[in-house]
């Protein structure tokens, strides 16, 4: 029996925009229907939750009640918003009630009595958001992104599998992963997704990914210029990759702007292209990567985490070659200076031609 969803929503400013306050999924199948019922609530509540994060209500308040039920039984739940940095977590907040029951009707009732008043103390929450004004009031139609939020359009800008929709569900397999490996400290997870943004420049509706804003945590593509802080960021940096590799998962586009650090960790960002090893590598990044030193450098050694590798061995040869970054003030002067670098181990590797 196919599901459907129940969202109970709100005008937050005006009636062309609504705001989710709980989300209700119905299914079939009994107990396993209901609890597959609750995941699914649970995808759309992350939505919700970043939703109302965007619109003003502090992090700490956010909480999105959801159940599943098929008539017969009931499950409830809820999302929360961590820290910025934590993201939106779950849980289950029942176990599934007997409807049938005088026991689970009970609970079931007073579930739903909670769920009316926080939606109502939701409502309220927005409100008063609103009214506080915390930003400068944007034109009309739009909306003020947060400075703690990063929104990357459609989740993805390189396209591992070809197509985007494969490709997205393929990167958030991989951050599925990720997230309960020990890689996890050094990943910037997505924390939600945001639904229904018109762009500016061509007015159509796009989805966006929603990325703590690490600018706002101290982070910086920038690594350290002394030789200590440089000794302990590569350490940390071989480290970490090392963690990635050992989940079964390389990056493939490690690059100086995929790599901030904070002066005591790095985080990396940028999974678009990211697979398993154990699948290797996708035809569509084989084609884009084919030209690249680390490619012939993964080609010659027949080890696939050589793509992330190939990095590190630049940043280390950059260092004991006195080419660090240390003049670099801008993004593009990072990469052209580590381009240098990279072309020039390439040449010391006979990967490419000298005269090149």
């Amino acid at each position: 029996m196919a599901g459907t969803s129940q969202k109970a929503a709100f005008d937050c400013c005006g009636p062309s925009s609504q705001l989710a306050v709980f989300i209700g999924e119905y299914k079939g199948n009994g107990a396993q229907g209901v609890r597959a019922g609750l995941t699914e609530a649970f995808a759309h509540a992350r939505a919700a939750a970043i939703e109302l994060f965007i619109q003003g209500v502090p992090w700490e308040q956010i909480i999105v009640p959801v159940f599943s039920a098929d008539g017969c039984s009931i499950q409830f739940g809820a999302v929360y918003h961590g820290a910025p940095k934590d993201g939106v977590l779950c849980m289950a907040t029942s176990s599934v009630l007997d409807l049938t029951s005088e026991y689970g009707a009970m609970w079931a009732t007073a579930y739903f009595k909670k769920l009316e008043a926080h939606v109502q103390a939701t409502q309220s929450l927005v409100h008063l958001a609103h009214a506080c004004q915390q930003w400068d009031a944007p034109p009309t139609g739009t909306i003020r992104i947060h400075k703690s939020l990063y929104l990357k359009e459609g989740g993805i800008a390189s396209r591992a599998l070809g197509n985007e929709a494969d490709s997205l569900m393929h990167t958030m397999h991989v951050f599925e992963h990720l997230h309960a490996s020990n890689a996890a400290p050094v990943i910037c997870f997505p924390i939600g997704m945001y639904h229904g943004l018109r762009r500016a420049v061509d007015g159509k509706n796009s989805f966006f990914l929603a990325f703590p804003n690490l600018e706002e945590e101290g982070y910086s593509i920038y690594p350290p210029v002394d030789e200590e802080g440089v000794k302990l960021f590569i350490s940390q940096l071989r480290l970490a990759v090392e963690k990635v590799h050992e989940a079964g998962i390389v990056h493939g586009d490690l690059y100086v702007t995929n790599i901030l650090w904070n002066g005591n960790s790095v985080k990396i960002i940028d999974w678009d292209t990211a697979f398993f090893a154990e699948e290797g590598v996708p035809n569509a990044l084989r084609e884009q990567w084919e030209q690249n030193p680390k490619w012939q450098q993964y080609e010659r050694s027949e080890v696939i985490e050589d793509l992330d590798n190939f990095l590190v061995d630049t940043y280390e040869y950059a260092w004991n070659h006195g080419q660090w970054f240390s003049s670099a003030q801008s993004p593009s002067e990072m990469k052209q200076s580590f381009r240098a670098s990279q072309l020039q181990l390439a040449t010391q590797k006979g990967l490419i031609p000298q005269d090149e």
